[in-house]
């Protein structure tokens, strides 16, 4: 009988030992990654009155964009489903690194330009008021240590963003601004220019 007791207790702590560690396990996981993804959608449209179209895609376009805080970067993947490839097509994306609450119009909040080209541009970059990025001066873009970008066809595009923790410690708005620009589109279709691009801003992105 005593032998059975024994067994009984050692099968119990094991399983009790196992459970903490699971609990444990799945709360340090929470707390090194903590994942949110967004999906949003444009209709094709050439219809000059029609807001929240784009001539993008000759379908709807989807921009598929995950972020992961985790405890020295805020990393992004985005996914949007371009049918052709252009080196400077762009994704663009605006935090609130100046901590005053909100997202700024021009160069305070430094945005960051990703370009299909794995290049980037570190600064003299804005946000203009009709929610374009741009960069003011004419220099090309350096080689990007902050993200890469592939192409596959029937899919798009997948930027694989990673920004160090160290460049946002004052970032206080829980929102980004997020900006796409099909840049051939942009060149081809002159009078439906701001239809080659799209934006969104994103609430409660961590």
């Amino acid at each position: 009988m005593n032998n059975i007791w024994r067994v009984l207790s050692i099968a119990f702590a094991v399983c009790l030992v196992v459970l903490v560690g699971f609990n444990v396990y799945q709360y340090v996981q929470g707390v090194r990654a903590l994942t949110k993804t967004f999906v949003y959608e444009w209709p094709y449209s050439t219809d000059f009155f029609y807001f929240g179209g784009q001539v993008i895609v000759n379908e709807t376009l989807r921009l598929e964009i995950t972020f992961e805080s985790v405890n020295d970067s805020l990393n992004v993947v985005a996914r949007i489903n371009d049918d052709d490839y252009c080196e400077m097509d762009m994704l663009g994306l605006v935090l609130d690194r100046s901590g005053n609450g909100f997202i700024d119009i021009g160069e305070e909040d430094h945005p960051y330009m990703f370009f299909a080209g794995n290049v980037t541009y570190y600064h003299d970059v804005l946000l203009r008021k009709d929610g374009i990025i741009e960069c003011i001066v004419q220099i090309p873009p350096q080689n990007s240590v902050y993200h890469t970008c592939t192409f596959t066809e029937g899919l798009g595009y997948t930027f694989k963003i990673h920004i160090p923790k160290g460049e946002l410690s004052n970032v206080k708005a829980n929102m980004v601004y997020v900006y796409f620009c099909d840049l051939d589109v942009w060149f081809q279709t002159k009078e439906w220019e701001w239809t080659s691009w799209v934006s969104v801003m994103i609430e409660a992105w961590r």
